[in-house]
């Protein structure tokens, strides 16, 4: 699989970037130019998407949110479908924008899901998200070492539509790092 210029895996969770066929016709690397590079990188920020199950697209969601709000392009540097898709949307040495003052020291990842159908916290991520995220946290973890891996709301705090605080993303952070630890 590969995971950027310089980092590859020989296995790992499915992808879909513009090298690999993405069935997009944005190519994230079009807007590089508008983008600033990250110097370093020490954080690796987990979100959710605040969404249903019955979002059918998270990429083509969270570009039309994104830009609802201003931004050229998807904000995180990889999304992971509910099918366990992994797709590429930002280059991995430029700074992301999903997390207001840590975006220069950080990757963002975001998983689809998070919300019920009726806007409630859940944590209703698939299985195979969940395998495609442990992978793709390995090959990263490798890739820079001493990174520190953080849901969205242990660094920041996250409110719902209407205001009360809420964990992003909806899964157990500390169990995620102890499994990461123990394959390393």
């Amino acid at each position: 699989m590969q995971i950027g210029p310089k980092l590859t895996a020989s296995s790992g969770p499915k992808s879909s970037s513009p090298s690999s066929g993405s069935e997009s016709r944005h190519r994230p690397g079009a807007l590089t130019r508008f983008f600033r590079p990250r110097r370093m990188t020490s954080l690796i920020l987990l979100h959710d998407s605040h969404t249903p199950p019955s979002v059918p697209s998270g990429e083509a969601w969270l570009r039309h949110t994104g830009r609802q709000m201003g931004l050229l392009e998807i904000g995180y540097h990889a999304i992971i479908e509910r099918s366990g898709l992994v797709r590429f949307t930002r280059p991995w040495d430029v700074m992301g924008s999903h997390a207001p003052g840590l975006n220069h020291t950080s990757i963002g990842i975001c998983l689809m899901g998070g919300e019920d159908e009726d806007g409630s916290p859940a944590s209703n991520f698939t299985g195979d998200q969940m395998v495609a995220l442990h992978e793709l946290l390995i090959v990263l973890v490798a890739a820079y070492p001493g990174v520190d891996v953080r849901g969205h709301s242990e660094a920041q705090v996250v409110r719902t539509k209407t205001g009360r605080k809420r964990q992003c993303p909806m899964i157990d952070m500390r169990e995620l790092r102890r499994s990461l630890a123990s394959d390393r």
